[in-house]
């Protein structure tokens, strides 16, 4: 239910210009904090972490999406954690 919920604002959001140049700048910067906490985050870390990139949840929502799309991140067996993957991964 919350990968339908999260897929449908994703597509809703993508004819958004503007907002699709805004949210690779903010991809980068959670790519980059991801990074740092060796390429997990859990929710109550993206609760913690996404307010203070600047990131709402409907564009943490859309980022989330498109690294998984693209095949770049997956979900933890908990469904809660997600994980970036290599190439943008730079710890694997």
């Amino acid at each position: 239910m919350l990968r339908l919920l999260a897929t449908c604002l994703a597509i809703a959001l993508l004819p958004f210009t503007a907002f699709a140049g805004d949210l690779q700048a903010k991809k980068e910067a959670l790519i980059a904090v991801m990074n740092e906490i060796d390429c997990k985050m859990t929710t109550p870390e993206a609760d913690v972490k996404m307010p203070e990139l600047g990131i709402t949840r409907p564009e943490a929502v859309a980022i989330a999406n498109e690294l998984l799309a693209a095949g770049h991140a997956k979900f933890g067996e908990d469904e809660e954690t997600l994980i970036i993957l290599s190439p943008i991964c730079e710890t694997e």
